[in-house]
């Protein structure tokens, strides 16, 4: 007799009402470029990606293994199972932040910007726009720029309106 070792339980929240917040670009992917974009629901990266390996998975095929930076997601089992397979989730310290590849078994990849879960929905969508929308795909360099440039572009912005209706420039109603 054979004993199975038994997966971690994820603890999985329930579904989402939308599934994962995702962004590819169109057609074949770039070598050094980020293929598309991933706004998660949470930082509990074994709940999440479920939903994102049965979205990616019509384009790579089967997966068998996830990696990520090291540092942004809290504690992570090294692998689950995933549609009768196990998939690897190999952190790494000295990958790019905010980023994860997927990994067919085939040996193609995706890799995906991540918008970090406690990002307002505005900033969120820009970004991922920028990743996906653009004639040439981004560099990582130039999603990490843009990405940190954002929060600090809409709070310079709400201070400025605040002072302005503070001031009593607000219109009358």
């Amino acid at each position: 007799m054979t004993i199975q070792p038994t997966l971690p339980d994820i603890g999985r929240d329930p579904p989402t009402t939308s599934g994962p917040r995702l962004r590819l670009r169109p057609g074949t992917r770039t070598p050094d470029r980020i293929d598309g974009a991933w706004w998660p629901h949470s930082n509990n990266l074994a709940a999440e990606l479920p939903d994102l390996l049965a979205t990616l998975r019509p384009r790579l095929g089967p997966i068998h293994r996830v990696t990520y930076n090291l540092t942004e997601w809290p504690t992570t089992p090294p692998r689950f199972a995933d549609a009768g397979r196990r998939v690897r989730l190999d952190g790494y310290r000295f990958k790019p932040a905010h980023t994860l590849d997927v990994h067919g078994v085939s040996g193609d990849r995706i890799a995906l910007f991540i918008v970090a879960p406690n990002t307002t929905p505005d900033i969120a969508n820009a970004t991922m726009n920028a990743t996906t929308a653009a004639a040439s795909p981004p560099t990582l360099g130039e999603l990490l720029t843009s990405s940190a440039r954002a929060p600090s572009e809409h709070t310079e912005s709400a201070a400025a309106e605040h002072n302005w209706d503070s001031e009593g420039g607000a219109p009358l109603g």
